[in-house]
C-alpha cells in the first residue's frame, strides 16, 4: 500500500509525474491488486496516454476491480471524436433528441478556420452569441447573476460532455439546473465529473462534464493536468483558448467547474437533484 499512499500524498503535493512513476512502481509490485491498476489508469489518462489508461483499466476490471469503472471504457472512446470536433471535422452529439442548433454550422466552420490558424471566424461568431448568453439569468447556493458562460470561446456557450454515452455539446438556453458534486472524490474526477442536468425539455441527463480544457493532458503543466489552474494561449489576443480546469463565468464571478454545484439556469422549478450515474 506504500506507493498508493505516495500517489495520494504526491497529487496532494501537485505533482502528477512523480504520481505516475509511483502508480508505475504499485503495478509492478502488486500486479494482481486492482486499486493499483484503477490508480495507473487514472494517472496514465491524465498525462493524455489514452491506450494505455484503457489497458489498464481492462486489467483492473478482470482482476476483480469495481464494475462502476466500465463505464470509463466507453468514456476513453470519445477522446478522439473530442479532438476532431474541436478541429471542426467532426459534429458533436446533441443530446436528449435535440435538433442540431442553428448556429452550429457556422461555428464549425469557425473551429476549422481556428484549427488552421485564423481566430477571426470564431471570434465573430462568439460575438454574435454574447447577447443571449449575457441574458441568461440564474443562481446557486450563494448568489443570483446575469450572464453565464464558458470561458474559453471554443465553448462559451455549451457543456462540454460525455452523454448518451456520445461526446456531447449541451447548449445552455436548453439547461434548467446543474447539479455537480462539491468536490472531487476519485482520482479520475479531475478528468471527467459526474454530474446530473435537468432539461427544460425531456427527462434528466447524467453524465459526465469534462473537468479540463481540450489539449491540457498533452500541452498543459501539473497545475493543469490535475485541474489546479487555468492558463491561456497568447498566441491569439481575440479568442480565448485555455488549458487546464474549465471556467465558467456566473455574471461577474468566475468560477472552476467544480464549484458550480446545483446550478439553475432561469426560473427554475423545485426538483430534487438525483445522483450522478453513468452517461
Amino acid at each position: 500500500m506504500g506507493n498508493l499512499q505516495d500517489i495520494k500524498q504526491q497529487i496532494s503535493d501537485g505533482n502528477a509525474v512523480a504520481a505516475l512513476a509511483s502508480a508505475k512502481a504499485a503495478v509492478r509490485g502488486a500486479p494482481a491488486d486492482p486499486s493499483c491498476r484503477s490508480a495507473l489508469f487514472s494517472l496514465f489518462a491524465i498525462h493524455g496516454e489514452w491506450a494505455r489508461a484503457g489497458e489498464q483499466l481492462e486489467n483492473a476490471l478482470q482482476l476483480g476491480g469495481d464494475p462502476g469503472l466500465a463505464v470509463y471504457i466507453i468514456i476513453l472512446k470519445t477522446i478522439s471524436g473530442r479532438d476532431e470536433v474541436l478541429k471542426g471535422l467532426a459534429d458533436p452529439h446533441f443530446p436528449a433528441g435535440e435538433d442540431t442548433p442553428a448556429w452550429y454550422p457556422e461555428w464549425k466552420a469557425a473551429l476549422n478556420a481556428l484549427h488552421g490558424g485564423n481566430p477571426e471566424p470564431l471570434a465573430a461568431v462568439a460575438a454574435e452569441r454574447t447577447d443571449v448568453l449575457d441574458s441568461i439569468t440564474g443562481f446557486n447556493q450563494e448568489y443570483e447573476f446575469e450572464g453565464f458562460r464558458n470561458c474559453d470561446t471554443r465553448l462559451c456557450g455549451v457543456f462540454e460532455g460525455i452523454f448518451e454515452g456520445k461526446y456531447s455539446w449541451l447548449p445552455f438556453e436548453q439547461v434548467l439546473r446543474i447539479s455537480v458534486p462539491a468536490r472531487p472524490e476519485m482520482l479520475h474526477d479531475l478528468l471527467w465529473l459526474p454530474v446530473m442536468i435537468h432539461l427544460r425539455k425531456g427527462a434528466p441527463l447524467k453524465g459526465y462534464l469534462f473537468s479540463t480544457y481540450p489539449g491540457t493532458a498533452a500541452h498543459g503543466d501539473d497545475a493543469s493536468r490535475l485541474a489546479r489552474d487555468t492558463s491561456w494561449n497568447e498566441r491569439f489576443e481575440s479568442v480565448d483558448l485555455g488549458l487546464g480546469t474549465q471556467l465558467f463565468a456566473l455574471g461577474a464571478e468566475v468560477v472552476p467547474v467544480f464549484s458550480l454545484g446545483q446550478c439553475c439556469l432561469g426560473d427554475a422549478p423545485d426538483v430534487t437533484p438525483a445522483s450522478p450515474a453513468d452517461p
